[in-house]
């Protein structure tokens, strides 16, 4: 049986960013995947860009200032519904196969109280200062 297990992607003005988590999501994701965007009083339209994904899977959620991680992490959590939830970072994003191996694990242990899994890292180009073209030299 597959669980309920909504993503929750936190953002905060990288739109450029959370334009690619939200699609791994969703081309990685299954039928009962819902996203949930935290809107971290972004300056940028995120609002515009959930809205024209016509998904009904895909929620939005804004604060009206700037909150701490923890409560906008509290906030997307209060929009989701299900038995277990994914936190993501909007410079985050999935792979290929994620939730067929969470599926598994699921079905294998019964009502596990936490799902680990190991991460790959990478650097996005303009996110850190060493890897920013006009610092690099």
């Amino acid at each position: 049986m597959c669980r309920e297990v909504p993503v929750l992607l936190t953002a905060r003005n990288r739109l450029d960013l959370l334009r690619h988590a939200v699609e791994t999501v969703v081309r990685y994701g299954y039928s009962n995947c819902e996203v949930v965007v935290s809107d971290n009083s972004s300056e940028d339209d995120v609002g515009g860009y959930v809205a024209s994904l016509s998904k009904p899977r895909v929620k939005y959620s804004r604060t009206d200032h700037l909150v701490s991680v923890t409560d906008k992490q509290n906030n997307a959590l209060a929009h989701s519904s299900g038995d277990y939830v994914l936190m993501l970072g909007d410079d985050d994003g999935l792979v290929n196969g994620y939730f067929r191996g969470l599926k598994r694990v699921l079905e294998r242990f019964v009502e596990p109280d936490v799902v680990y899994s190991r991460a790959y890292q990478f650097a996005y180009a303009a996110s850190s200062p060493t890897t920013r073209p006009d610092t690099c030299r």
